[in-house]
């Protein structure tokens, strides 16, 4: 699924005009953003035809196994498949993913200069090394 097309891209476009250009079947390119400062795991999403202006990003759900198959050595392509929903200020966009090569090795490498995220301890174990 396609999001945050309701959302400017890097160039001021509105996403969700440049989405509305494409039909069913488009060919899309997936780009792994490690950099993202939200989700290292975030992969842009562009048009084969305009490999400029960028449609959105993958859902975090899908993109974080693909973002570490591609990793991996795994390659990638992907078709728009449709759009859904009652307000066409804010459809649904389904797209098909295809997986093209196979990873080449079992385990992720080490990505030292993505950004780290940390997430906060549990309320009870903060508690308990508070006290220690």
């Amino acid at each position: 699924m396609l999001v945050g097309f309701s959302h400017p891209n890097k160039h001021g476009l509105n996403r969700l005009d440049l989405v509305r250009k494409l039909s069913r079947g488009s060919k899309l390119v997936l780009v792994p953003e490690p950099e993202n400062p939200v989700d290292r795991n975030a992969i842009l999403v562009y048009s084969a035809d305009d490999l400029e202006n960028d449609l959105g990003y993958l859902d975090a759900t899908g993109a974080k196994k693909i973002c570490r198959m591609i990793e991996c050595g795994a390659a990638f392509t992907a078709d728009l498949a449709f759009f859904w929903g009652r307000d066409p200020d804010f459809p649904t966009v389904y797209i098909y993913v295809y997986q093209l090569t196979p990873m080449q090795q079992a385990h992720r490498p080490i990505r030292k200069d993505a950004p780290e995220y940390k997430r906060p301890l549990p309320k009870w174990i903060a508690e308990k090394t508070e006290r220690n």
